[in-house]
């Protein structure tokens, strides 16, 4: 695997903390002159920032996983309306029998039994649903972070922080309160998202647009080309 990144991104400027001498002692007559102490090495650290929630949303293999775990979920849920149809008419057919008789107690015995097995497996299909999900994020986060390492090392970028790049909306009080929490107030020209979502995209292809409820909302936006700060 190999990048192929902007000259603008090696060009960067690098934070450094330099120990500078200011004067030297003149040595007494006669004595011994001092060896020259070693120029200071320049020393910091490379910082660049990422979105997260923009490459999960535009991130091709993990947009396809999450589109085939909503068809999956969409079908359970079909068999799960459709078991609780069948519900419904044994509960409305304890109308046929007089309370207290052989005959509704039969039924109603059925029924409970059988609800309770439905909740059991509507419970049961709701968690394997869940876990798969769960799965999905991890490998999909997993491919994120090694694919951030590769490129940070091969930058010599020391750290690589998680912001968001999202405006916040002043009419949105979850947008506003998401805004104040947020770590990277102000970044300029250090964002990499774009340089590793296409590194994640290689040879993949986008998805069909999903119209469920599975997985994170759908966000565009676009950041600078990234560079050191400086």
């Amino acid at each position: 695997m190999r990048f192929f990144f902007p000259a603008t991104l090696v060009a960067l400027a690098t934070l450094v903390c330099l120990n500078v001498g200011i004067g030297q002692e003149r040595p007494a007559a006669g004595s011994v002159p001092r060896a020259a102490a070693p120029a200071s090495v320049p020393n910091g650290t490379n910082v660049a920032v990422i979105d997260i929630a923009f490459i999960f949303n535009n991130h091709y293999r993990f947009k396809g996983q999450m589109k085939a775990l909503e068809t999956e979920a969409l079908e359970v849920q079909g068999e799960m309306q459709a078991r609780q149809k069948q519900l419904q008419a044994l509960k409305d057919g304890l109308k046929e029998f007089k309370p207290g008789t052989p005959d509704f107690q039969k039924a109603e015995e059925k029924f409970a039994n059988e609800m309770t097995e439905f909740q059991l497996q509507n419970s049961r299909k709701q968690q394997e649903v869940t876990q798969k999900e769960a799965v999905i994020y991890y490998e999909a986060y997993n491919e994120l972070e090694k694919t951030v390492a590769y490129f940070a090392q091969r930058n010599k970028i020391g750290i690589v922080i998680k912001f968001d790049r999202e405006p916040i909306k002043p009419d949105d009080g979850i947008s506003i309160r998401r805004g104040l929490a947020r770590s990277v107030i102000y970044q300029s020209g250090l964002d990499i998202s774009n340089f590793i979502l296409t590194e994640l995209n290689k040879g993949q292809t986008a998805p069909p647009p999903s119209v469920g409820t599975v997985g994170p909302p759908p966000r565009n936006a676009s950041g600078p080309t990234p560079k050191k700060k400086g």
